[in-house]
């Protein structure tokens, strides 16, 4: 399930990223909603602070209204209109690191009717951003680069419960209308930032390490509560992961739509979604948000797989840890099955700079190269890795060369080989597999492992494998797919009598075929072969090739420690 409705284009191109001379500092957003008339009477209030000396224009983005009025630092300011957005004079003389104050008020009604992007008027109002929608109603820098600190201050008909992003500070109620003010001192981007303003009734669940709400209407309050009940120990289960999670408290809050949206400490939660099969992993996967996304934001829009992707596995992460490995292992081929369906559109897009922001490949693949990461670096390493990727980030931006820069210090391995391969480029690999055996002599046989791509391009992973043996038993090794034929080599003191590719479901292909007929036997690699270790001993293995990865027993010729030497160098970067 898609968590989002769906968005088939990317946010316009142009002057994405950073402003060179400026960077918004914090938002104050003074909203009056008048739901009969469906407007918004704005006083938007906007500190940026100069990045250089004598800094040009401030560009501020403001698609979906007309200004009345306009200042900086109290003084009249001219603003001209290109075709997205506005370009502000700002007093000459300034110095980097000084800050300006601009302000402005005007009237919108929120949307231009489009995909829920704006305001959306009924009951409840709610807003709506990602990934370029907040400038459909609100005067700001709408790009995921430039986060800021934010206010709000809604007014609505006292009917109305306000929800939006922070701490509520005051509701201040004059019998008709509430003045509703929720402060956000950290930095946010523009595409996280929400109001809903509902006839809610709401539940607070203290029972997890920060206090957790659930907003609905009084028609769904109740099972909206019971869908999501276990959402405190989803929170402590995902900071036992990652660290701490980064905010005071938490809100499920409801809204007439299909998906839901990561609003930092606000989520929306499509009403489709209560009383469903599926709402208990889309609550898990707004909750990773909190981490990946909001916490760490992706610094550019061709990175949203470090949200999407992320978010996706810790819905096979939150599978693991309450259901089991097999439950997980079910979830992932439900990732898989999601994402070949999805291929009919996306035509084998990379999960960098994706062809959709919001589809298969970056939600589902990219959950599932996550999972083979794991496999790749280790569970230490891969954890560990991740919180120290989120702790140099913290409430900052990050890109796809920091996270394998995380990776690799704590793995202590050169990764380029496989994000090169698996985030950078598109497509999937199809494999065919084989197994040949032959005596070497009285008390040895040789099983070789072979796997061969057809294709122009091929893929490098080490897999896991399982060989069934003639007295019933079983030895769980680890092979390598690389290039257009690699063979791992096993030296055994019984002949094995199958092959399973894979069985834990953990690698991602297009095709996995079985084909013997296909290679001949590898040269010897066995008629001189030491014994193994007691351990490797002890599952029929000899020692001369490939075993398990913990173990270390990789092939002289095929040993990824060559592959990796033979790779360095390689990388290149992408931004």
């Amino acid at each position: 399930v898609l968590k989002h409705a769906p968005r088939w284009n990317p946010p316009p191109a142009a002057d994405s990223g950073m402003q060179p001379d400026w960077d918004v500092r914090h938002y104050d957003f003074g909203v009056e909603l008048y739901p009969d008339d469906k407007t918004a009477e704005m006083d938007v209030a906007i500190t940026a602070e100069a990045r250089v000396d004598d800094p040009g224009e401030l560009r501020l983005h403001a698609d979906g209204f007309t200004l009345d009025a306009l200042t900086v630092d109290g003084e009249a300011a001219a603003w001209t209109v290109d075709e997205d957005g506005i370009r502000v004079a700002v007093p000459a003389g300034l110095s980097a690191g000084d800050t300006i104050t601009v302000e402005a008020r005007y009237a919108t009604s929120g949307n231009r009717g489009g995909l829920d992007y704006g305001l959306n008027w009924g009951d409840p109002i709610f807003s709506f951003h990602e990934p370029s929608g907040a400038r459909d109603w609100l005067l700001c820098y709408d790009d995921p680069a430039d986060k800021a600190t934010l206010t709000w201050r809604v007014g609505a008909p006292s009917d109305r419960v306000v929800v939006a992003n922070g701490t509520l500070e005051s509701a201040t109620d004059d019998g008709e209308r509430t003045e509703w003010v929720y402060d956000f001192p950290w930095p946010i981007p523009t595409y996280l930032a929400v109001i809903h303003a509902g006839t809610y009734e709401g539940v607070e669940d203290d029972a997890g390490p920060v206090p957790v709400w659930t907003w609905a209407s009084p028609d769904l309050i109740d099972q909206a509560a019971e869908d999501f009940a276990n959402t405190g120990e989803m929170i402590d289960t995902l900071s036992a992961l990652w660290g701490d999670y980064p905010w005071p408290h938490y809100a499920n809050v409801t809204a007439p739509f299909s998906g839901a949206m990561e609003h930092t400490t606000a989520t929306t939660m499509g009403e489709d979604i209560v009383g469903t099969d599926w709402a208990e992993f889309v609550n898990v996967h707004e909750l990773a948000h909190h981490w990946w996304g909001d916490w760490v934001t992706l610094a550019e829009w061709e990175e949203i797989w470090l949200n999407e992707g992320f978010a996706s596995y810790t819905e096979v992460l939150w599978a693991e840890a309450r259901y089991g490995e097999e439950v997980a292992r079910a979830y992932r081929e439900t990732q898989r099955s999601s994402y070949f369906q999805w291929q009919d559109y996306e035509q084998g897009s990379s999960l960098y700079d994706p062809v959709f922001l919001f589809g298969g490949t970056v939600y589902d693949k990219g959950s599932l190269v996550l999972h083979m990461l794991r496999t790749v670096v280790g569970d230490e390493a891969f954890f560990s890795g991740l919180r120290a990727y989120g702790e140099a980030h913290a409430f900052d931006l990050a890109t796809t060369d920091d996270l394998q820069a995380a990776m690799e210090d704590a793995s202590g391995e050169d990764l380029d080989w496989f994000f090169d391969e698996w985030v950078y480029r598109g497509g999937d690999p199809d494999y065919v597999a084989g197994l040949t055996v032959r005596q070497v002599d009285e008390d040895t046989w040789q099983a070789d492992v072979h796997l061969a791509q057809d294709g122009e391009e091929t893929w490098t992973m080490p897999m896991a494998a399982r060989l069934d043996l003639a007295d019933g038993g079983a030895l769980d090794v680890e092979v390598l797919a690389d290039g257009a034929h690699a063979v791992t080599s096993f030296c055994l003191d019984q002949a094995p009598v199958d092959l399973e590719i894979d069985p834990g479901g953990d690698q991602l292909y297009a095709s996995l075929e079985r084909d013997d007929a296909r290679f001949e036997p590898a040269e010897d690699a066995c008629s001189d072969a030491e014994e193994a270790p007691a351990e490797e001993a002890a599952a029929g293995g000899c020692g001369c090739a490939a075993g398990p990865r913990g173990g270390g027993w990789w092939a002289a010729a095929l040993g990824l420690a060559s592959l990796l030497r033979h790779r360095q160098g390689r990388r290149r970067r992408r931004r």
